[in-house]
């Protein structure tokens, strides 16, 4: 489950770094998401999650093919489109590679997960 793409953290920790512009992102009582650069090529967004809230956004979602870097440890339920369900734990600074999908992925652990998402436009 976990598929850790070598290099990508050097990618992850510039956009990170190059977060001029950053929009005001929204608030829930148990996830905030920060838009933190969106242009034509990539979207960073950071996401935080108290235990029992979306790790990566509320429900059944979608995302474009995308770097996880996981900013705090991490144990995550993810049930997939087709229904399989997987709990992965994650240890902070871990970096991995995902292609686009539709899941949900929670927070099922007793501490607050923080994660920055980079989703792949072009």
């Amino acid at each position: 489950m976990k598929r850790f793409a070598l290099g990508t953290m050097a990618f992850v920790g510039a956009a990170a770094l190059a977060l001029a512009g950053a929009q005001a992102g929204k608030t829930t009582a148990r996830e905030t998401t920060k838009v933190k650069l969106d242009n034509d090529r990539v979207r960073v967004i950071e996401y935080t999650s108290v235990p029992g809230g979306g790790v990566c956004g509320p429900g059944k979602h979608s995302h474009l093919g995308h770097v996880t870097y996981f900013l705090e440890p991490a144990k995550i339920k993810i049930v997939g489109a087709d229904g399989k369900a997987a709990t992965v734990d994650f240890k902070k600074d871990d970096v991995i590679w995902s292609p686009a999908e539709t899941h949900t992925a929670d927070n099922v652990g007793t501490i607050p997960s923080r994660m920055i998402l980079v989703e792949v436009k072009k």
